[in-house]
C-alpha cells in the first residue's frame, strides 16, 4: 500500500519534470537555454520514473537495473547536451538578446580548431536545398 503510493508520487513527479522539459524546449529562445532545460529536467524526470519502477516492483534485480539506468542517464545526458551546445556555438548559433556574456567570444570559440571550412560547406549545402 505505502509502496504503491510512493511509486505513484514518484511517477507524477517524474512526469511533471518531463513535461517541464517539453515546455522548456518550446518556450526557450535559443539552442543553449533549450538544451539546458531539456537535459536537466529530462534527466531528473527519467530518474524519478525509474525509481518509481524500482519501488513498485520491490525486487533486487529491478532495483539494480533502475540504479544503473539512473547512473547512465546522469552521466550521458548532460555530456550529450554539452556536445550539442558546443557544436551549435561552433557553427554560429546565435544567443538570445538577454544573454549577458560570451566568455569565448574573444578566444575564437570553444575550440582552437578552425571551423570556417565546415561552416562554408554547411552554407553551400543549405543554399542548394
Amino acid at each position: 500500500m505505502i509502496t504503491d503510493i510512493l511509486a505513484s508520487i514518484l511517477v507524477v513527479a517524474g512526469a511533471f519534470f518531463m513535461f517541464t522539459a517539453a515546455v522548456g524546449i518550446v518556450r526557450m529562445p535559443d539552442i543553449y537555454t533549450r538544451l539546458h532545460c531539456s537535459t536537466k529536467s529530462a534527466t531528473l524526470g527519467i530518474g524519478l520514473i525509474l525509481l518509481s519502477v524500482a519501488v513498485a516492483s520491490g525486487e533486487g534485480a529491478v532495483w539494480a537495473r533502475a540504479i544503473a539506468g539512473i547512473a547512465f542517464f546522469m552521466l550521458t545526458v548532460p555530456v550529450g547536451g554539452h556536445i550539442l551546445a558546443r557544436a551549435g556555438y561552433r557553427v554560429g548559433a546565435k544567443q538570445c538578446a538577454e544573454t549577458l556574456s560570451d566568455e569565448w567570444a574573444g578566444e575564437g570559440g570553444p575550440s582552437t580548431a578552425p571551423v570556417s571550412e565546415e561552416t562554408r560547406r554547411f552554407e553551400a549545402v543549405r543554399k542548394e536545398s
